[in-house]
This record gives C-alpha cells, structure tokens and sequence, in this order.
C-alpha cells in the first residue's frame, strides 16, 4: 500500500465552481455555444445564462477575476495557529509557537499551519 497525497486542489477553481453553485450555475457545464457556435444554449445553468452575449469564456474570467479578489482578501485575514518544524534529519515537531531565533541555522524549517474561521450565515 502506497501513501500517495490527496490532489492538490486549486483554491480558485474551487472557488469559482462553489460560487457558480450558488448562483444556480454548473461550472463544469460545456455551453451549447461553445460546443457548436451556430447552434444555442437554453439549459439554464450555464455559466453564461445570465450575460446578454452568452459569453461564456468571459463569464468564467469574471467567476476567476472575483475569486482571487476573495482568496486574497482571505489570505490578509489568516493568522497562524500553530506550526511544523521540521529538521533536514527527518524529524519533525508540531507546536504553537515559531521555532526560535537561530534553529535555522541547525537545519530546522518551519511551516506556518492556519484555520480558517467559522462562516456566518448572512441571514
């Protein structure tokens, strides 16, 4: 049996497909546009149902334009709560504070570890 880490998954396409949720939209749908220009799109949730062009190449840049404003802002937002200090040895060591002034230079690296905060319904 192999420990294989789980996919890295982009922050901002998860972004985009959650927000498109709930807006109604698929954005994983293929428009009807795209898959055949002269044909049409009618299904409703198609990521460019609500723009006049039916663009949906420019509805999914606004979804990722708005995304990385969000994942940024959230970024600003995020103090550590605790971190991993690992040794070029091998050994590692989780604790709530940084490794102090120096231990750098002993072959120690320290990662920051972060939790994100409860989310409030708006209601």
């Amino acid at each position: 049996m192999t420990d294989n880490p789980p996919a890295m998954i982009d922050p901002i396409e998860a972004m985009c497909r959650a927000h498109a949720k709930a807006d109604g939209l698929d954005w994983d749908e293929v428009c009807g546009l795209e898959a055949d220009p002269l044909g049409e799109c009618d299904t409703g949730t198609c990521i460019a149902t609500c723009y006049e062009d039916h663009d949906a190449g420019y509805a999914r840049a606004v979804y990722r334009q708005q995304a990385t404003a969000a994942y940024a802002a959230l970024r600003e937002t995020l103090v550590p709560v605790g971190w991993m200090h690992e040794h070029e040895r091998g050994e590692s060591v989780l604790s709530r504070k940084p490794m102090p002034r120096g231990a750098d230079e002993l072959g120690w690296t320290e990662t920051p570890l972060f939790a994100l905060p409860e989310i409030k319904d708006a209601d």
